[in-house]
């Protein structure tokens, strides 16, 4: 039986949220501040909509080439070549866009992205998002852009592949309610107290040492 991997993308794969470096290099760092002090009380699928007007306008061409400048999480390529010869279903699970993440998916050898869609029409960025997953299903869950949860069980079931065969790595907040369903949790540079007293939690700043640790937690399953 297989297993499922699901990554997240920012701050995890990527050493850098691509949200900040974007906005560094499109000069709209103020405006992206203002989201969590102007409109602190806006949930977050709110947010995500206010900060998908920012890039209206924009080319998705050029979007497209400063987030391939975002360098990658040490050992992380090493990684995800691991789990494509155990044969593991390897995706990507990100609040962010979903044109970007599949362009870094081909890079590294990911198959499956799940994530929001920000309209291009024209090669032209439209400043409209779709959230497909946006309402958390859960009680563990804020109301995220998207439900991480929510997208690992259905993709698991979709796939016949019980939550005991679920890896799931990430960094942040956003990310604690698919760690917390998964066998093997890893929270990778992770400042959140709440992922690392998550069960099965491997806590790393170096995905050189989750390589390591993963061969011998997958040999004893």
């Amino acid at each position: 039986m297989s297993w499922l991997a699901a990554i997240d993308m920012d701050g995890t794969i990527l050493k850098d949220r691509t949200i900040d470096v974007l906005a560094r290099t499109l000069k709209f760092e103020e405006k992206l501040a203002e989201i969590d002090t102007k409109y602190k009380d806006l949930n977050e699928s709110e947010k995500s909509e206010r900060i998908a007007t920012f890039f209206k306008g924009f080319q998705a061409s050029r979007i497209l080439e400063i987030f391939r400048k975002i360098p990658l999480s040490n050992g992380i390529e090493e990684l995800i070549n691991y789990l494509n010869q155990k044969k593991f279903i390897v995706s990507i699970v990100t609040n962010s866009y979903t044109f970007l993440a599949e362009d870094l998916a081909k890079r590294i050898g990911i198959k499956r992205v799940f994530g929001n869609v920000l309209e291009v029409k024209n090669g032209i960025i439209t400043g409209k998002i779709t959230m497909p997953l946006n309402w958390a299903k859960t009680k563990d869950c804020k109301c995220h852009s998207i439900c991480k949860f929510t997208v690992v069980k259905e993709f698991a079931e979709e796939n016949n592949i019980p939550n005991s065969r679920i890896l799931a790595i990430g960094d942040s907040e956003n990310d604690y309610c698919m760690l917390k369903l998964a066998q093997i949790a890893v929270a990778y540079r992770s400042k959140s107290k709440r992922l690392k007293k998550i069960p099965n939690i491997i806590i790393s700043d170096d995905f050189h040492d989750v390589l390591n640790i993963l061969k011998e937690k997958l040999e004893k399953i």
